[in-house]
């Protein structure tokens, strides 16, 4: 029953005709449930089903199809937000061909029975209905859990297609996610600190811009819409590896630190902001920090760390660029990985100008 108390929860949040679909969807769990019930569950799942109009309590209404497509109404880009907070980006064609965007993988449309499933091939499965230009999905793990097992839940929005950086790279893609390249956007996301930070266009490490910090720092604690989950195994949606390239030319210190919440797994009890720097003490901004070096980098250098040995298990919501003293810094070339591997597509598109530091 615990099926279609979900169902029904999200039924009594939602408007019609959305709501009815998702009553539907409850009913349907209910009186699978219902003939192995007894006492006070019984009842209450008995008057449960009495509220609901007869002719909704039958089984839900999911994607059928007379044959193995076309799927037309599901073509489309996809956005799919699940319960645990795992976003994924599913490209579907009209023919049953679906791409998980971030993971480069394909997986196929197929009807069985009443429900439309699609497999990559994974040892996982997903239940897809549409509602109202909504793409509702129960995702199996492991298959054979499907149908009568718990699933996670997730909605789907159609977007636009996927934008692809200078590098043929999607925002989050191959098990990469950026956070900065190029993109004005990110620089005016920097709106605390005492510094100045501009879009340098001359000294970069790639592509058109870097960031330039001027004394002190710029920081933000909650980028709009990002929560970076770094795990030892990191699934959809996680992390562990962290890339970045830094120059400081003049001054004593460099950093670079990460805002994070949700950290029950993390090595430091407590620790709000994690860090990285350079510089002649063990600490930074009288704080505990992970010393790189101690001799700036007079050139661009390329940094790569792995988050959760250094840090544990945490989800980071934002950032710090941190010259600290009145020279300027640059900062550049800002991404998360689930595997250092993961790097290798930089490599090929990225040329690497500055020397390696760990």
């Amino acid at each position: 029953i615990e099926l279609g108390d979900g169902w029904l929860a999200l039924a009594d949040k939602g408007q019609e005709p959305e709501a009815k679909e998702l009553q539907r969807r409850a009913a349907y769990w209910y009186r699978l449930a219902l003939p192995t019930l007894t006492g006070l569950t019984q009842v209450k799942v008995e008057k449960v089903l009495a509220r609901l109009p007869r002719d909704e309590i039958n089984a839900p209404r999911v994607l059928t199809a007379s044959k193995p497509g076309p799927w037309a109404s599901l073509a489309g880009s996809w956005k799919i937000a699940y319960a645990n907070g795992a976003v994924r980006r599913y490209t579907i064609e009209e023919e049953g061909s679906v791409v998980f965007v971030e993971e480069q993988r394909r997986g196929t449309l197929a009807k069985r029975d009443r429900d439309v499933v699609l497999d990559f091939g994974d040892g996982k499965l997903e239940r897809l209905g549409l509602v109202n230009e909504t793409l509702l999905i129960e995702h199996f793990n492991p298959a054979t859990s499907y149908p009568a097992g718990e699933p996670l839940r997730a909605r789907g929005v159609k977007e636009e297609a996927v934008r692809l950086d200078s590098a043929g790279l999607a925002p989050e893609a191959g098990g990469l996610l950026k956070l900065f390249e190029d993109e004005p956007a990110f620089i005016d996301q920097l709106k605390e600190g005492r510094g100045e930070v501009f879009l340098e266009e001359r000294d970069v490490y790639h592509g058109k811009g870097a960031v330039k910090v001027t004394r002190d720092q710029r920081f933000v604690s909650f980028l709009p819409e990002f929560k970076v989950r770094i795990r030892e195994a990191p699934g959809p949606g996680e992390y562990r590896y962290l890339r970045f390239a830094w120059k400081k030319t003049g001054g004593t210190e460099i950093g670079i630190q990460l805002h994070t919440i949700e950290n029950e797994g993390a090595k430091i009890p407590g620790a709000i902001w994690i860090r990285y720097h350079i510089g002649p003490q063990a600490t930074f901004l009288d704080d505990r920090s992970i010393r790189i070096g101690t001799a700036l980098p007079s050139d661009w250098a390329v940094v790569t760390r792995d988050l959760y040995a250094d840090y544990g298990e945490l989800t980071i919501t934002g950032i710090a660029l941190t010259p600290h003293d009145d020279h300027n810094g640059l900062f550049d070339h800002i991404y998360f990985a689930r595997d250092p591997r993961d790097f290798d597509r930089l490599k090929q598109q990225y040329p690497r100008r500055g020397a390696p530091q760990r």
